[in-house]
């Protein structure tokens, strides 16, 4: 580059235009958008999408971008894994029918539920209308929920069974024919952390983790992405080999992130504490997540490595929740005693 000249191409890298596949992801995780304690990540851009100064007055002026039009979703299918799940009845289609309500959505999205308990397309609608209307931020139409109701389907199938991915590709290719979607597939893990393997795997062994020409398949990840670092690159291993980084969404939970950094200010930023703020003082401090929504129906996830202290205090089908207490408190104590530790040092 010759001085003086300035480098558009890099002053406006940074403001790279939204791609469909991103619009489309923030699009169904809509009913977070008010939350804090959500994290969105999307996969890198393609460069060839930025924004780029040396090609002439042809190009969008940045400082308009996003503000007259509005990207909208590509019909497509939906295929959200633990259909019949808390998370889905809660929050995924509610907040997908309220997009529909709003107009965002082409009449040709469908919604196919993939789960283990037997069930017809009937009773899934008739079930999701209920909850609809229960978690929905607003009222549901009866005209609305009509047509809506006919783009859900249901898919029973466990999670291993390799041949229900077999069907679940020929359902998916009679819906592209019969509502138009095109071969574009949108795959939602909303399953239990453990059950990300054997779908993702099954999803490859299908073929389903590759889309026709013309079209496209991705997957979003849903649930704490990891119980820590080790965890999270062994997931990220496991998604790399069914589906590209390009085709790849995560949500991630950070329950309690603020009240954490609050303890960072309250320890740093505090002339009274901060002296008297450290391991020799301070024996453990505790963080309560209190909920008013419990683990209801579901396994014991004190067994199952969840960070909850909540649900470290129900009591386990096995007996065994006064046990994983114990051992749960006796980690936090000592996990407790590191930070303040690190904390402490200069």
């Amino acid at each position: 580059m010759s001085a003086g000249r300035t480098d558009w191409k890099s002053v406006f890298r940074p403001l790279v235009i939204p791609s469909e596949a991103a619009c489309q992801a923030v699009a169904l995780c809509e009913g977070w958008k008010e939350s804090r304690y959500v994290s969105l990540s999307f996969p890198p851009q393609d460069v060839s999408t930025s924004l780029d100064m040396t090609k002439g007055s042809e190009q969008t002026n940045p400082l308009r971008e996003g503000l007259s039009t509005r990207a909208v979703p590509q019909p497509c299918a939906i295929v959200i894994f633990g259909a019949t799940g808390d998370l889905t009845h809660r929050k995924l289609i509610p907040a997908v029918y309220n997009l529909a309500a709003a107009g965002e959505l082409p009449p040709a999205v469908t919604v196919v539920g993939f789960a283990r308990r037997p069930k017809s397309d009937d009773e899934f609608r008739k079930e999701l209308e209920q909850t609809t209307k229960q978690f929905s931020r607003q009222d549901v139409r009866e005209d609305i929920w009509k047509t809506f109701s006919q783009s859900l389907f249901y898919h029973q199938s466990e999670f291993e069974d390799e041949s229900g991915y077999q069907s679940l590709a020929q359902r998916l290719d009679k819906i592209d024919e019969e509502h138009g979607t095109r071969g574009n597939r949108l795959f939602y893990l909303a399953a239990a952390p453990e059950k990300f393997e054997p779908i993702l795997k099954n999803l490859k062994a299908a073929g389903l983790n590759k889309a026709k020409e013309g079209s496209w398949a991705r997957v979003i990840i849903e649930k704490p992405f990891g119980r820590d670092l080790a965890s999270a690159q062994e997931l990220n291993r496991i998604v790399s080999n069914a589906f590209a980084e390009n085709q790849t969404y995560r949500i991630d939970h950070f329950l309690g992130k603020e009240t954490a950094q609050n303890i960072l200010v309250l320890r740093f930023a505090n002339a009274i504490f901060e002296p008297i703020w450290n391991a020799r003082y301070i024996d453990h401090v505790q963080i309560t997540a209190a909920e008013t929504l419990g683990v209801e129906g579901r396994r014991c996830h004190a067994r199952h490595g969840a960070k909850s202290f909540a649900a470290a205090s129900l009591p386990c089908r096995d007996g065994s929740a006064h046990r994983s207490q114990r051992r749960q408190h006796s980690r936090r104590k000592s996990e407790s005693r590191s930070f303040l530790a690190s904390l402490s040092r200069r």
